[in-house]
């Protein structure tokens, strides 16, 4: 199997959130942080003192590897990397800072991901995050345009040359529309990683969500990234919790229960003990960071999204992407009741996420055992229909979602008996091939896996990854904004043509501003 090929992702999001191996912290020789990064570092203030950063002090190294500040076990190793002191006049200073970053971030991976044994399967390759660094106090505020083409094109350097995937987060529409636009510009360097029949199916699932069409419906296996459990990691972490003794536990997790009965035995466990199993389960599924699954589908998602998962990850990157989103889920989710009441996420109500099992967030919401599925009809009847009225009018693309839900079968069995079957319904991401799947689901469902060939362990890693770069190229076909031509710090990299354009848009604002694209009309934008 040849070597697979490095790539740069582009991300709309917050980095201090995303899971990654490595993170970017830009700063100078002073080591003075800007707030928004003070979670990451905590010990900030205890750095100009740091004997070991007296060579970054003295300007003497790029980018320099904090040791460990934090007890989390998914915390990404932390790079001090070095913005120039009195700022720069040409972007090109800022690629060797790119490459050491890079370069350094890559060299202690190996032995960082050694410290975390037992935090989640690693990716295939490592995966190194940044953000657009030089544009504020490093100087290149009014050079945005030239500094994003520097650091993209040193990002696939320094990916190639080192093994990694790259993660370019940025924080403002306009730079991840103006970064989209570039990879467009240069598709042979941007898509080589990505095999021709996933991109050919990543540009359909694009022009679907373009039209307002593709609505995710979002499983486990999207949160696994994040260094979530799946189902079997989530009832032995609830084992633990409990100390069963080795009998027991071989019982429940052994001993041929349903996933409803094993949790139905560990909720009457739970309540012997005098604990909360529904609390519990909301703590052991929450995530700090998102990884990039949850982000890139935040991109390409319409108004509409579905999920099984209890974790908040999915609204979370949405949010961060700047699209919030209203979060449906429990008894009382239609009710009218306020959202701070609820556990229900404020969020403009043009964008919605159906929390089809409950939310973490609101622990009481969780459907788990066997008596959360039988009350299920009787109590949320209103969301399955809104899951059926999706399946009709738009097209569903389950990403993550093994298909087994005996729920999600009975909705699928009411929307066939309603209005048949239709091959164009939903697509099905599944990791690899399953023989059965056509007959099981032919005319309904189109699976389209990540890997040839059946399941295999070893082979898991580069399906993951396959998904991920599937996602990001389809929320870069998906991206039809061009919000940078309207922004003055992107100016000065605008070829003749989009400078044209800007001038023809600024003119048809001041005649008629209603007939502006939404791209086009001012928006809050993240600092």
């Amino acid at each position: 199997m040849p070597a697979s090929i490095p790539h740069v992702f582009v991300v709309h999001g917050d980095l201090t959130e995303l899971a990654c191996d490595a993170i970017m912290i830009p700063t100078d020789a002073r080591l003075s942080l800007r707030e928004h990064w003070h979670g990451v570092v905590p010990e900030h203030g205890e750095l100009r003192d740091d004997p070991s950063l007296e060579r970054f002090r003295a300007q003497g190294e790029l980018a320099h590897v904090l040791e460990a500040g934090t007890s989390d076990p998914h915390a990404p190793l932390r790079v001090l990397t070095a913005v120039p002191l009195s700022g720069f006049v040409n972007a090109d200073a800022l690629r060797p800072r790119v490459l050491a970053f890079i370069e350094r971030a890559a060299r202690r991976i190996p032995s960082h991901r050694e410290s975390r044994v037992g935090t989640g399967q690693a990716r295939e390759l490592p995966l190194v995050a940044m953000p657009l660094f030089g544009v504020g106090g490093g100087g290149g505020g009014m050079r945005r345009t030239r500094v994003l083409d520097v650091i993209l094109a040193a990002a696939r350097d320094g990916a190639r040359e080192h093994g990694v995937d790259v993660a370019l987060v940025l924080r403002t529409e306009p730079d991840a529309a103006l970064a989209q636009q570039r990879r467009h510009e240069v598709p042979d360097e941007s898509w080589r990683a990505i095999d021709d029949r996933l991109l050919v199916l990543a540009r359909d699932l694009a022009d679907k969500a373009r039209a307002g069409r593709l609505v995710p419906f979002i499983g486990a296996g999207v949160s696994v990234s994040a260094g979530a459990p799946t189902w079997g990691q989530l009832l032995e972490q609830l084992c633990d919790r409990l100390d069963l003794p080795p009998h027991l536990r071989a019982a429940v997790l052994d001993g041929g229960l349903s996933p409803l009965d094993q949790a139905s035995y560990l909720r009457s466990a739970f309540e012997q003990e005098g604990l909360d199993f529904r609390t519990t389960v909301a703590e052991i599924v929450e995530r700090q960071r998102y990884g990039l699954a949850p982000a890139l589908l935040a991109a390409a998602a319409g108004e509409q999204a579905i999920t099984l998962n209890y974790d908040t990850l999915f609204e979370r990157a949405s949010t961060n992407a700047g699209r919030p989103r209203r979060v449906i889920s429990g008894t009382d989710a239609l009710s009218e009741r306020t959202p701070e009441d609820s556990g229900v996420a404020t969020a403009d109500s043009d964008r919605w996420l159906l929390k089809l099992h409950g939310t973490a967030s609101d622990p009481g919401s969780i459907v788990l055992t066997r008596e959360d599925y039988l009350g299920f009809a009787a109590e949320r009847s209103a969301l399955s229909a809104i899951v059926k009225a999706t399946l009709i009018t738009r097209h569903l693309l389950f990403v993550g979602f093994g298909l087994a839900d005996d729920h999600f079968h009975e909705i699928m069995h009411d929307v066939r008996r309603a209005v048949g079957s239709s091959p164009g319904m939903a697509t099905a991401l599944s990791l690899f091939e399953n023989p059965l799947a056509d007959g099981l689901w032919a005319g309904t469902l189109r699976f389209e896996p990540m890997e040839h060939g059946a399941f295999s362990q070893d082979a898991l890693p580069r399906a993951a990854r396959n998904l991920e770069l599937l996602l990001d190229a389809v929320a870069a076909h998906a991206a039809d904004s061009r919000s940078y031509l309207m922004s003055s710090e992107h100016e000065d990299g605008l070829s003749e043509s989009e400078l044209r354009t800007r001038e023809l848009l600024q003119e048809l604002g001041r005649i008629a501003p209603e007939a502006l694209p939404d791209w086009c009309r001012p928006r809050r934008e993240d600092s």
